[in-house]
């Protein structure tokens, strides 16, 4: 009996073996694709970038889809929607990894003169600070985001678009809830 017993248990591995060897030998299904085939057609649109953050926080693909993001930086370093989309990918897993990539974000939105890019960075590093207790420093990111010279260049483009709607809409929110944070610490 403990000979049946040893071939069946013998049996059960090598047959575990080639199955573990085939499943690595089948190609997985690449669930970035859209997003890959997106970014390929409208590579300076945020939501390109927002799809590889999408799939990552849906699907929990945190080692894939750092390998992913670090890639599409490597190869698009001036499309800085990829590292606030990133972010946004790390804001509850690793929230100093998300700050980073939102300063990276902001940091060359400035550099480049992208003004409607660097509004939408700022406002998400400004959103990520709020609640973590920082309100001076969201209170700063405020300010610099409001600061005219910002939102004035975005005027000046000349954009009616949704994201500049959001952006003014958010401006009078965050007024207010500054206002309020601010009056609370005195």
């Amino acid at each position: 009996m403990h000979h049946r017993e040893t071939a069946g248990a013998l049996v059960c591995v090598m047959h575990l073996l080639v199955l573990s060897d085939v499943t690595h030998a089948i190609p997985s299904r690449d669930r970035f694709a859209p997003c890959r085939e997106q970014l390929a057609q409208k590579p300076a649109e945020y939501e390109s970038a927002e799809c590889f953050s999408r799939v990552a926080l849906d699907e929990s693909m945190w080692t894939e889809s750092t390998r992913v993001f670090q890639s599409l930086i490597d190869a698009y370093p001036d499309n800085f929607w990829l590292p606030l989309a990133y972010g946004n990918a790390w804001e509850r897993r690793n929230p100093d990894r998300a700050e980073q990539l939102y300063r990276q974000a902001v940091a060359g939105f400035s550099a480049s003169g992208h003004a409607e890019g660097e509004l939408l960075a700022r406002g998400t590093l400004r959103t990520f600070l709020f609640p973590r207790g920082r309100i001076e420093e969201a209170a700063r990111e405020y300010k610099d985001w409001i600061s005219g010279e910002v939102l004035a260049r975005v005027v000046t483009i000349g954009r009616d678009g949704p994201e500049v709607e959001r952006a003014a809409h958010a401006v009078e929110i965050d007024e207010l809830l500054v206002t309020v944070a601010l009056t609370m610490d005195e």
